[in-house]
């Protein structure tokens, strides 16, 4: 039975609903529902392996962006991994908040395939974010204290990793507006995705029995 929600859970649901498909992944599935042979992306399988790959392609977008010398490539990377951001921060928040809700809204039972499993996809995706933006980093080091294109890849990755989870001090320092603004917006996702996704799912892990136990 659909219980009554606040107006500003009702509005923030709709709008999560809706953002959901600036999203190439939920276009495909919403594709297979009409087409039989797109059907394999909606197993479980397909999910695995578009987590998988695009762990992969973020990495590459970092060593393409900075070893290679093509704009259009270049463009096209940075735009794709804005989105793929987008879409993680989206997904997620409609997992903590709000899918289980509308489940239980149409009369079913919300269950996942299995919780180490959807921990494992989130720290996957953690990561994809974190060489993301490490390679819109370097596409924009001008905005930047440090030549992001002079440095190593494994330093490029580790300062992304320094803003995403706010754990040290970073040589990046931004030199103009649209700087901070990049560096800021990476702060709240990675806020967001260290301090309450990865706390709301290591907490459904079961608690080892422990010897004191009678």
């Amino acid at each position: 039975m659909k219980e009554n929600q606040s107006i500003i859970f009702t509005l923030w649901e709709r709008i999560f609903h809706y953002l959901r498909y600036i999203s190439l992944f939920e276009w495909l599935r919403s594709a297979a529902g009409k087409w039989s042979f797109l059907s394999f992306v909606k197993t479980y399988t397909f999910v695995d392996l578009w987590v998988l790959f695009h762990f992969l392609f973020s990495f590459s977008a970092i060593l393409i962006i900075k070893y290679t010398s093509y704009p259009p490539l270049h463009v096209g990377l940075v735009v794709y991994g804005s989105l793929r951001i987008l879409e993680i921060f989206v997904y997620q928040m409609n997992v903590l908040l709000f899918d289980e809700y509308r489940t239980e809204v149409k009369g079913r039972a919300y269950l996942l395939k299995s919780v180490r499993r959807m921990i494992l996809l989130l720290l996957h995706n953690f990561i994809e974010i974190i060489f993301w933006f490490g390679s819109t980093y370097i596409f924009f080091t001008h905005n930047f204290s440090v030549d992001l294109r002079e440095v190593s890849t494994m330093e490029i990755i580790y300062l992304s990793f320094i803003r995403m989870t706010n754990f040290g001090s970073s040589s990046l320092n931004y030199t103009s507006g649209f700087g901070l603004q990049l560096m800021w917006f990476q702060s709240i996702i990675g806020l967001f995705m260290t301090l309450i996704v990865l706390a709301r799912f290591l907490g459904t892990l079961p608690s080892p029995r422990t010897k004191e136990e009678k």
